[in-house]
């Protein structure tokens, strides 16, 4: 069964609470995170990694400190204990979100920015473009991020990277909001959006058409305590 979870993060948590939390990564991720020029994707960074851990745990019964995240050659990362679960994570703005499945599993969420479409018009096809491009000038920002999520989210279930351009394929929407795509290997896809706050776009995309109707928020402090990381 497909499970999501959202973390609110707090982006101006000082280093000194940070540090706490540390020991629950791995060594590799906090060489990584100390060469992060900017403080905003270092606290994305280490709550993405936490929330996956935490998610893992409630799934496996794992001890969620010792659970071990590697990366394929893409870069799509998974649990190196043969769990049999797959799960995806993404982060923006003030937001991380994972999703854990039995299948592959893709999300993506994005702070809704002012954007060039012209610029941007060669990760859509002709057709999701034109209809981009005819929608209301009011609402096409809004358009485009839950496109771009769509399409993001199936490149994540994928895992096949930049291997795999966005223009090489088309969303169509279906009804109900649902979204549906058919790929070069017969697998059917599904997708599904979520409202969780108005400054952003959220997009899951699953070879199950089964989504959980709403997703767990919590906010940093509540996950630390939840968990019984030191505040």
């Amino acid at each position: 069964m497909l499970e999501i979870c959202s973390l609110k993060l707090n982006i101006h948590m000082d280093n000194c609470r940070l540090e706490r939390v540390l020991p629950y990564l791995s060594e590799d991720t906090v060489e990584r995170i100390r060469k992060f020029r900017r403080w905003e994707d270092v606290i994305r960074t280490v709550f993405s990694h936490l929330l996956v851990k935490y998610m893992i745990q409630k799934k496996t019964g794992l001890d969620w400190t010792h659970i071990i995240i590697g990366r394929t050659q893409y870069g799509k990362p998974y649990v190196k204990h043969n769990t049999g679960l797959h799960f995806n994570v993404s982060h923006s703005g003030e937001y991380a979100v994972v999703a854990v499945s039995d299948m592959p599993v893709g999300i993506d969420i994005e702070e809704i920015k002012p954007v060039d479409f012209y610029a941007l018009r060669n990760f859509f096809t002709k057709g999701e473009f034109d209809t981009l491009m005819l929608t209301e000038p009011a609402k096409r920002l809004n358009y485009f991020y839950e496109l771009w999520t769509l399409k993001e989210s199936y490149i994540k279930a994928l895992g096949k990277g930049l291997d795999f351009p966005l223009d090489c394929f088309h969303i169509t929407y279906m009804r109900e909001s649902k979204y549906v795509l058919k790929d070069e290997n017969s697998n059917h896809w599904f997708f599904k959006r979520y409202e969780m706050d108005k400054r952003y776009k959220m997009s899951v995309c699953s070879l199950k058409d089964e989504f959980p109707d709403a997703i767990d928020v919590l906010d940093s402090e509540e996950f630390m305590l939840f968990t019984g990381m030191p505040l």
